[in-house]
């Protein structure tokens, strides 16, 4: 998969169990704003390479795969979405509602042929709950969801959560990190998991 760094990309070829670099280095100038933002501590900066890169992010659940097209989808908590195709190594935005803003967790539906993400919707002063969107990846065009019924809520919820496919039983599996208090950092290793479906298959 694609790795988010200062430096550069590089894929992973599992057959062969090799790195490729699949961008040449970029680095911000020295002593420039996006290089103290990067050094400073946080590690991240709004602003894109002048190749339209992002810098770096932390990388929590944050890219999914395509087989079709040989695309990785990546999701980033200040620059948005992107897609990263494999064949010709380019790099390209993909326009992503403000919902999405802290938001990573994404992954492919290999039934429906979509990409679904999860934004968040606030709850009460420090809890939030998730709220799936749905990127239609023919279209590059983004449609949210409004499941009936509860939803994962917590203080972290929906924002670096673990989420994947299940192909099997054509389910998202969500795992929520349940908080209590605002001074708890984990809520004694308590974790909810749920799990989502976009739609059956058949529909």
């Amino acid at each position: 998969m694609p790795q988010t760094s200062p430096k550069k990309y590089h894929i992973y070829n599992p057959r062969s169990n090799m790195w490729i670099q699949a961008t040449e280095a970029e680095m911000p100038e020295r002593d420039s704003p996006n290089w103290k933002a990067l050094t400073g501590g946080g590690g991240t900066t709004t602003n894109l390479s002048p190749k339209g890169r992002p810098y770096t992010e932390h990388t929590y659940q944050q890219v999914c795969w395509h087989p079709k097209r040989q695309r990785f989808f990546i999701s980033t908590m200040k620059k948005g979405f992107f897609k990263f195709d494999v064949p010709d190594r380019t790099l390209t935005p993909i326009e992503s509602p403000d919902a999405f803003v802290r938001c990573q967790s994404l992954s492919y539906d290999k039934a429906n042929k979509v990409v679904v993400s999860l934004a968040t919707r606030k709850v009460d002063k420090y809890r939030q709950a998730v709220l799936p969107w749905m990127l239609d990846v023919e279209t590059q065009k983004w449609r949210k969801m409004n499941p009936k019924g509860q939803a994962p809520v917590g203080q972290t919820a929906g924002a670096w959560a673990t989420f994947w496919y299940d192909p099997e039983h054509n389910v998202h599996l969500l795992i929520n990190c349940v908080r209590r208090d605002r001074h708890e950092l984990f809520d004694g290793g308590v974790t909810e998991v749920w799990a989502y479906r976009y739609k059956n298959a058949a529909d």
